[in-house]
């Protein structure tokens, strides 16, 4: 057990480290859809973006039998490109419900994000997660829980900072309103900035502590690139240090990571667990990497995630497989795979993974649609699959209906509407009438189900 809970941290770890080169993707084409399977399951997961470029809307849905069924939504609102809210929603019975919300609320130096539950359709909160800022620098995070109409505190994190850097962090667990764990870190750097080290120490209170690990970050002469990573840990009964974990990366002429090298202490000497490598095109994209273990004392391949570029559609492939010492060679296998999404590193586990990327089609700004006819309202996509989107930033509509071509309504939403969702997923393809209400006027838009 232990074994894998390490083989699975390091997966992760490695999925997040210097992939910035590789991954580089142009702005200017934003991720609009990626299809992924996972085990058995094929999914969907389709973007919107709103003015600024933010996703204002993720759509995902799974394939069963040939057909896409929607499953669960999210929608996310901006104010002055600041997110406000999010609310999660699941579909049932042909419609989409609203499951979950999280609202950010702004007061003063903090950040309360309140995250709130639906239940029959009413609004209950139950968790608070508080930031508290000096300027820009975070100082303390708590979060709390609702049990039994009282808020309990159940974790705080407090930072203290020297020269615009984190000195030192505190984290504290509470079991209902008491100490349970009392933990602090004490960071160092070099004389360029990079981080030296971390003392991890464990204490009952905030002036009984003890070590418990100590990471040391190495790098490269002149450069910024890591070399190695080490942890040790504190032995109490011979009050001193001893080795724990190693990391030791390798670079080409590039300064591109080619290899990773995971190590554990076992007793005497450093015992090698698992190993990445790296390869890139001319061109310097990432096309492969490779996971290695130590079978009869020589790195064998377990699995491959390869990486293809579709030029024909604005799109890349990526797929994990079985080398020859995983399995059946060749064949797929879910592992975790890094990919960039929008010029930032995600990770998805999966077997195979499509991520086509589209000219950015966020809605028009205010300007723009006050210089056309006062009766049009900016809906996008348009054409579309059936998931339509206005910014309820710059409508406030109190209902709409959607009308076919011969004037029959089909769809009405009477209820002040807050989500900017129009979804005609259950209706045939063709041309239709979108009417919103609006306190000044009513807008029309014509919509193309494809």
């Amino acid at each position: 057990m232990k074994s894998h809970t390490i083989k699975i941290f390091i997966i992760l770890l490695s999925a997040f480290f210097n992939f910035e080169n590789s991954y580089s993707a142009d702005w200017k084409n934003v991720v609009s859809e990626i299809i992924l399977t996972d085990k058995d399951t094929t999914f969907r997961i389709n973007y919107l973006y709103g003015n600024q470029q933010n996703v204002v809307l993720e759509t995902k849905a799974f394939k069963q039998y040939g057909i896409w069924k929607n499953l669960r939504q999210t929608e996310f609102y901006y104010s002055n490109n600041t997110k406000v809210k999010q609310v999660d929603r699941i579909w049932s019975e042909n419609i989409w419900v609203d499951n979950h919300c999280i609202d950010f609320i702004k007061q003063n130096d903090e950040l309360i994000e309140s995250s709130s539950q639906f239940m029959n359709g009413l609004k209950s909160e139950y968790k608070q997660i508080i930031c508290k800022y000096s300027d820009t620098l975070l100082i303390q995070k708590r979060e709390l829980y609702k049990k039994n109409q009282v808020w309990v505190i159940q974790y705080e994190f407090d930072y203290q900072y020297e020269n615009n850097q984190l000195k030192i962090s505190y984290y504290k667990y509470f079991v209902y309103n008491s100490l349970g764990s009392n933990f602090r870190n004490t960071n160092t750097y070099n004389q360029d900035g990079t981080l030296h080290s971390v003392l991890e120490e464990s204490g009952s209170n905030e002036q009984n502590y003890r070590p418990v690990r100590l990471s040391t970050w190495y790098y490269q002469p002149f450069t910024l690139l890591l070399s190695s990573q080490r942890s040790k840990i504190w032995k109490n009964s011979l009050s001193t240090w001893e080795n724990e974990s190693m990391i030791a990366y390798d670079y080409n002429v590039d300064n591109q990571l080619i290899s990773e090298v995971f190590y554990y202490w076992k007793s005497m000497f450093w015992e090698k667990i698992a190993n990445f490598n790296y390869q890139y095109n001319p061109e310097g994209k990432l096309v492969s990497k490779d996971q290695n273990e130590p079978i009869y004392n020589q790195w064998r391949n377990t699995i491959t995630i390869n990486y293809k570029d579709l030029i024909e559609d604005n799109s890349q492939f990526i797929e994990s497989t079985m080398g020859f010492w995983g399995g059946n060679k060749g064949s797929l296998v879910n592992s975790y795979i890094p990919y960039s999404f929008n010029n930032e590193i995600a990770i998805k586990k999966a077997k195979q993974i499509k991520i086509t990327r589209s000219a950015y089609n966020g809605v028009k700004t205010i300007q723009d649609i006050q210089n056309q006819t006062v009766k049009n309202i900016s809906i996008y996509p348009n054409p579309s699959d059936g998931i339509f989107y206005y910014s309820t930033s710059d409508y406030k509509v109190n209902s709409w209906s959607v009308f076919t071509a011969n004037g029959i309504r089909i769809k009405l939403n009477e209820s002040v509407v807050n989500s900017g969702v129009i979804d005609l997923t259950d209706i045939p393809k063709g041309v239709y009438f979108f009417v919103a209400n609006t306190a000044e006027k009513v807008l029309v838009q014509k919509l193309i189900k494809k």
